[in-house]
């Protein structure tokens, strides 16, 4: 009998937690591109939002893909897609605080908050992903296959 040892990439919960935010932040993007692309939004929205979709989208499906696959260099492309999506969250609620006043003319001061408070709970959620990812996995034994 031999004893064999085989490296883990990924806690399953580590990868479970971040394929789903992945797939998640992956199809917002796709989603944004396409509505961009199109003129859904009928205003004129900065290149440097829509390349950073499209970035987002690359380095999301290259980590999906590593995930399933139990690459490590996913984790890289995980953690590029959230920062970008963590990036884009602070640069909303510190938009929103600066125009406040603005933004209160379009909208309630209650769906203003929610903004805000909804931008919060995804850098956390992102966050503990990124956790997750730096997490340790233990090795997995295989005892008791013969050669």
């Amino acid at each position: 009998m031999s004893n064999h040892m085989r490296a883990r990439a990924y806690t399953k919960a580590a990868k479970w937690y971040n394929l789903t935010c992945l797939v998640l932040t992956t199809l917002g993007s796709i989603s944004f591109v396409v509505f961009a692309t199109f003129d859904v939004y009928k205003t004129d929205i900065p290149a440097i939002e829509v390349f950073r979709s499209v970035a987002i989208v690359l380095a999301g499906i290259l980590g999906i893909v590593g995930i399933v696959q139990e690459k490590l260099w996913a984790k890289w492309f995980v953690i590029i897609v959230y920062g970008l999506y963590i990036f884009a969250a602070i640069e909303g609620i510190v938009n929103s605080f600066s125009t406040a006043a603005v933004l209160k003319l379009f909208i309630s001061s209650n769906t203003l908050i929610g903004l805000r408070v909804g931008r919060l709970i995804t850098i956390v959620m992102l966050l503990v992903g990124v956790v997750l990812l730096l997490k340790k996995p233990r090795l997995e034994a295989n005892v008791g296959e013969r050669e």
